[in-house]
């Protein structure tokens, strides 16, 4: 609990979400252009948005020193919480 994260650990943690969201914005536009997309494709794109959401806020307390605190939970519930409201508009909407 009391250590800090190593830098290089966060460096490593931001270059592969980079490359998560990069691929993540390309695999749908691809499958769309090649009409290969399906529900299951749109289910497993939210799973793995929702996960790296979180990730990110975890990093993003960690980062800030927040992670022993109640406000890094609050903050990770916040983040949660808005990201289901956005898929569940989404869903609702189109």
């Amino acid at each position: 609990g009391s250590e800090r994260v190593p830098r290089w650990l966060m460096l490593c943690a931001a270059a592969a979400e980079l490359f998560f969201q990069t691929m993540d914005a390309v695999d749908g536009k691809h499958a769309r252009r090649l009409g290969t997309s399906s529900p299951l494709g749109d289910f497993l794109d939210h799973v793995m948005d929702s996960v790296s959401i979180m990730t990110t806020a975890y990093l993003v307390c960690s980062a800030l020193e927040l992670a022993c605190l109640p406000l890094a939970y609050v903050c990770l519930v916040l983040v949660s919480l808005n990201f289901a409201v956005i898929h569940w508009e989404s869903a609702k909407t189109l």
